[in-house]
């Protein structure tokens, strides 16, 4: 089932991305505005400009500095699911599930 615009706004943990659970020290967490999405995960903090309707979204990566030590194998699942996005819907577990050629990342709310 798609997500409603307004319901998608709000704070989110990532519970999994690319098939892979988050299993880190820290969480990964995600901020999502009326037109920006924005990946927190200590020093790795990518950002993408977005439209969304009627559970179609795309992605635009907004330049930003990521911190020089490695991505974690999560982390590069979660840009890349975010990099290549295509449809939001709802999960039966209430999650968020954003799709596309990227593969899938996992969000549920805060």
């Amino acid at each position: 089932m798609p997500v409603d615009a307004g319901a998608l706004i709000g704070e989110y943990r990532v519970a999994g991305a690319g098939g892979l659970e988050v299993d880190l020290d820290w969480a990964i967490t995600l901020s999502i505005t009326a037109d920006r999405i924005a990946l927190q995960s200590q020093c790795v903090t990518p950002s993408w400009r977005y439209a969304y309707r009627d559970g179609a979204i795309s992605t635009e990566a907004i330049p930003t500095p990521i911190c020089e030590r490695a991505l974690a194998p999560v982390e590069q699942a979660a840009i890349d699911a975010l990099d290549g996005a295509t449809t939001v819907r709802r999960s039966p577990a209430n999650a968020v599930l954003i799709e596309g050629a990227g593969g899938a990342i996992t969000l549920f709310s805060q």
